[in-house]
């Protein structure tokens, strides 16, 4: 039994000791001009068999050549192990990747929509800033509504009164200057929407007045003392600012009614002075009635 598993070892290490051998001969043979004989190489071939020194050698190393080809073996499993584990990890890692994509364009976009929402909100309180100009004329004449009757007022109507009435204090003269004479006007002074119409009225009819004296584009405080001194009163007091004009008695004791200086004071200033204390007065009056105005929206 031993002797039949050495020829077959025999064999199988035939392609890696004998043939080169026999390759060799033949080449040497056909250097030498000599035919090649197979017989003879069968007869060499019983002689290496029957040399047990020689069977053992072929044995050992046939041995060793499947022991290296199964190590060959396990390496090649070993690392298509390892390339599948990573190709895994790369295929969970796209995946994260993708995953952030996704949830950082959702937030992008949700973003977005919140800008969007955001800028139609803002819209609406850019218009009520435009109309500021006469929450701030009625928070002033009237303290938004809760002080429309002057204390002499005792009727509490502004039907039969002379005086200031109403939501924006509208006097006679005023009512007057725009055409507007009969009881129905003097009692339309408590209602808002009629006395805020009547203000704009006059308001358009003083800054035609005004462009005539050479001043067009008023700040907003120069312009509501339109409304309290008339077109003629504010173009003196501006003038009397350039140095042009020379405040009357009279005008300075106007000033002195709407302001928090007396007459006696205001005359020691002289009229540039007095007009630049009056303007800076109301100027900071209508700032800070104009902040709450937009601070109370």
């Amino acid at each position: 039994m031993k002797h039949r598993l050495r020829i077959i070892v025999t064999f199988l290490s035939l392609s890696l000791f004998v043939l080169p051998q026999i390759t060799q001969a033949k080449t040497n043979a056909n250097k030498q001009d000599k035919v090649f004989d197979f017989q003879i190489f069968q007869n060499d071939l019983e002689t290496l068999l029957s040399d047990k020194a020689l069977a053992d050698e072929l044995e050992k190393q046939l041995n060793d050549s499947e022991i290296t080809v199964e190590i060959e073996a396990e390496i090649k499993l070993a690392s298509s192990h390892s390339n599948n584990i990573s190709s895994k990890k790369t295929v969970n890692t796209n995946k994260q990747a993708n995953a952030e994509i996704s949830s950082s364009n959702k937030s992008s976009s949700e973003d977005n929509k919140t800008a969007k929402l955001t800028k139609k909100k803002v819209k609406p309180s850019d218009k009520k800033q435009k109309k500021t100009y006469w929450d701030t004329v009625y928070a002033l004449e009237s303290s938004a509504g809760k002080r429309l009757y002057r204390p002499s007022n005792k009727s509490r109507s502004c039907k039969w009164t002379r005086t200031p009435c109403g939501h924006h204090q509208l006097s006679i003269i005023a009512l007057k200057d725009i055409g507007c004479t009969s009881l129905k006007c003097r009692s339309a002074r408590s209602d808002y929407k009629k006395s805020l119409k009547m203000s704009q009225k006059l308001e358009k009819l003083n800054a035609k007045r005004l462009k005539k004296f050479g001043f067009n584009h008023l700040p907003d405080y120069q312009k509501y003392l339109v409304h309290q001194q008339g077109s003629t009163g504010i173009g003196i007091i501006l003038k009397a600012l350039k140095g042009k004009k020379k405040l009357s008695k009279n005008m300075l004791k106007m000033m002195a009614n709407n302001s928090p200086y007396s007459y006696k004071h205001l005359r020691r200033q002289g009229s540039r002075g007095a007009a630049r204390k009056f303007l800076r007065f109301w100027k900071n009056k209508w700032n800070v009635k104009g902040s709450r105005r937009i601070a109370s929206r």
